[in-house]
């Protein structure tokens, strides 16, 4: 299926578009971590400790862009639900790395395979060049801050 447009978008329009995906990205997530019992920001979490191997939560709040205390509520959370670990630094005592747990682990293999193919069902009529280009303007947007 091609979007093709005859009239070019106001930047209004292409604000509300982007506005609208978000959501329903964000709902689509929502809904398919539901079982999981974890949130999106949580699965986020898991998956930059399943990329970086391990972290410390000042690098994983940099990486999520929020701020530290959110990234720690965020641990916190996932600790509780035995999703990760915490290793101690032998340098710096204060200091602590989190790593996946083998049940975080589980867990986030399970999600990727319910998530991409929910996401394959959903984006169905999408052309496969089209979402690709998408992708790499996503990508190009969200690594480029705008400047004033």
């Amino acid at each position: 299926m091609s979007f093709t447009r005859t009239i070019p978008l106001a930047t209004y329009e292409a604000g509300m578009l982007q506005a609208a995906s978000n959501r329903n990205l964000t709902t689509f997530l929502t809904n398919a971590l539901k079982s999981s019992n974890i949130t999106t920001s949580e699965w986020s979490a898991l998956g930059i400790l399943a990329t970086t191997g391990e972290s410390r939560p000042s690098d994983m709040a940099m990486i999520m862009d929020v701020k530290t205390p959110m990234a720690t509520r965020l641990i916190s959370s996932l600790l509780e639900k035995n999703l990760v670990a915490e290793r101690k630094i032998s340098q710096d005592q204060r200091g602590k790395l989190i790593v996946l747990t083998p049940e975080g682990k589980k867990l986030l293999d399970q999600e990727e395979l319910v998530i991409r193919e929910g996401m394959r069902e959903y984006l169905k009529d999408v052309d496969l060049g089209e979402l690709a280009t998408y992708l790499k303007v996503v990508e190009y947007i969200a690594r480029h801050q705008p400047t004033n």
